[in-house]
């Protein structure tokens, strides 16, 4: 039998006592401590053996055996010498402790088949951490879901083709560093619950979600999901945080009530970026999402949230019946507000106004509804006081369209110009400040010139040739 060689601590005294025999005892040295080999003869660190594990070798126990299911019952870390093969129908290593440390030194644990999996800890496990190594073609990769379970932390991961929830943990967990590709059926490649953090993470989609997070809150940043078609790239329940990541290819970024989005992107997805209620997104791109529904938006926000500093471009649809919401830029809840955005080249309106008393201020609209020209820069469905304020519409299929049924909404210091069918569509009881068509200036140099634009109202509406 092959031994491991473990060497303990020596401790010195500074008491100084008579020394034995210096001379050796007959015949050859023998080891003073168990290896693992004789402790866990078959590869499982079972009950019996604990005690001996825990006194032989502490924090230095190595995972010499090639297949099985080993269990670990003591606090410790546990080092990988070697590739695993885990078994049908059973875990490579499953955790019954506390505080344990599994290194997979660079190692690789794979699966029989798809019944097999990775490392599991019990409902007890609290503090468990995986790094540095390889699991694949498992069902679960890693896992401690469990009630009771907690502060599950992964590290430098690369999980492989695995069909089923590939990271699953409960509360207080950490990803960060990992590598994920390839996942089967309508799972979520990393499931988590609250206060837990993904970071740093690259997950490629077969099919499912990407990253969940539910109950929250969740911190998500620094991620790339791609794929997944009908499965989110991100979706979290309230009070969780997304900032600088990247969804492309599938269902878009969803985060619940009293979340964040910042500085991410959404990208040929069936859908973009959506916040709930009490919510904001700020320095987010959403772009060249469609799909048939329709209402497909790039950026949807829920009631009394707020969008600013963002963009929402080419997003279309390929539903038959083309309106103002198959493929609009940002869509607006109730008392929403949305400054300093850019919306265009989108199939249906630039700002779509599908609630009360919201704020839209500051916007650029340009190319809106251009083909088959039904989107406007700004849309205000049946709906009243709103605030339009200081917004460019430029080359939309109409520039300021608000429906028929809606009233009391107010409009100052906006422009609109090149605008397809109209560059203002508004009806009686809305309170507009006077349009005027801005009054060109002859040629000038120099340091005067320019002339009175054709209003002294400051909040007087232009029109541009």
């Amino acid at each position: 039998m092959k031994r491991i060689l473990i060497l303990a601590p020596l401790f010195f005294p500074l008491t100084v006592f008579a020394q034995g025999p210096l001379a050796p005892p007959p015949g050859a040295p023998a080891p003073s401590m168990s290896s693992l080999g004789e402790i866990a003869t078959t590869g499982n660190n079972t009950a019996s053996t604990t005690t001996a594990i825990k006194a032989a070798v502490a924090n230095h126990t190595l995972i010499s055996t090639s297949s099985g299911t080993y269990t670990i019952f003591e606090s410790g870390t546990y080092v990988l010498t070697s590739d695993r093969v885990a078994p049908a129908g059973n875990d490579s290593i499953r955790v019954q402790a506390s505080d344990v440390v599994i290194d997979l030194n660079g190692f690789t644990i794979s699966a029989t088949n798809s019944t097999s999996g990775g490392i599991s800890g019990g409902s007890s496990t609290t503090g468990l951490t995986v790094r540095n190594g390889t699991i694949r073609d498992c069902d679960t990769a890693i896992s401690a879901e469990l009630a009771g379970s907690s502060g599950l932390t992964i590290e430098n991961v690369t999980a492989l083709d695995c069909t089923g929830f590939v990271f699953y943990g409960n509360k207080e967990c950490v990803i960060s560093g990992c590598v994920i590709r390839g996942v089967a059926g309508t799972t979520a490649a990393i499931n988590l619950r609250e206060n837990s953090v993904v970071k740093n993470t690259r997950v490629t989609l077969q099919a499912g979600t990407g990253i969940q997070g539910n109950p929250g809150p969740v911190s998500i940043s620094d991620c790339t999901i791609s794929g997944g078609v009908s499965g989110y790239g991100i979706n979290t329940g309230d009070g969780c945080s997304v900032s600088r990541c990247t969804v492309s290819g599938n269902a878009g970024m969803r985060v619940g009530n009293a979340g964040n989005i910042e500085n991410s992107m959404a990208t040929s997805c069936s859908a973009g970026l959506r916040v709930g209620t009490d919510s904001r997104i700020k320095g987010c791109v959403a772009s060249a999402n469609s799909s048939s529904a329709t209402f497909v938006c790039g950026v949807e926000i829920g009631a009394r949230s707020s969008v600013v500093n963002s963009t929402a471009s080419s997003n279309t649809s390929t539903n038959a019946t083309p309106s103002q919401l198959t493929g609009a830029g940002f869509y607006l809840g109730n008392d929403c507000v949305i400054e300093n955005c850019n919306a265009g080249g989108n199939l249906g309106a630039g700002i779509y106004v599908g609630g009360n008393n919201c704020t839209i201020v500051g916007n650029t609209l340009t190319s809106n509804g251009a083909s088959p020209g039904v989107g406007a820069g700004i849309f205000v469905a049946a709906t009243s006081r709103n605030r339009i304020e200081g917004n460019h519409a430029i080359g939309n299929a109409t520039g300021f369209q608000l429906s028929s049924s809606s009233t009391k909404n107010i409009l100052i210091r906006n422009t609109a110009g090149g605008n397809l069918t109209n560059n203002w569509n508004v009806p009686a009881t809305n309170f507009v400040a006077p349009v005027v068509a801005a009054a060109a200036a002859s040629a000038f140099t120099g340091n005067a010139g320019g002339a009175a634009l054709g209003s002294t109202d400051p909040n007087a509406n232009f029109t541009l040739p």
